[in-house]
């Protein structure tokens, strides 16, 4: 599997997220890094540009994490 450091953005489907300052993409990785032949799923991602001064960073939240067990 090809492995890619570069998320290309781009606008959102608008039937799901309607703020147009918001910007989307996709993003493939594999189900199992050791056994490329298992698959690969595909992560949505959406990204909020920060709009004050300085710019502190980022900020990564998953809501659909399972915190059972953490």
């Amino acid at each position: 599997m090809e492995q890619t450091t570069q998320v290309n953005w781009g606008a959102c489907n608008n039937s799901v997220i309607t703020n147009p300052e918001i910007s989307c993409a996709f993003f493939e990785v594999p189900l199992d890094y050791q056994n490329a032949s298992v698959g690969t799923a595909t992560l949505a991602l959406a990204k909020l540009n920060a709009t004050a001064e300085p710019k502190l960073g980022s900020v990564f939240f998953n809501p659909g994490t399972c915190l059972l067990g953490v």
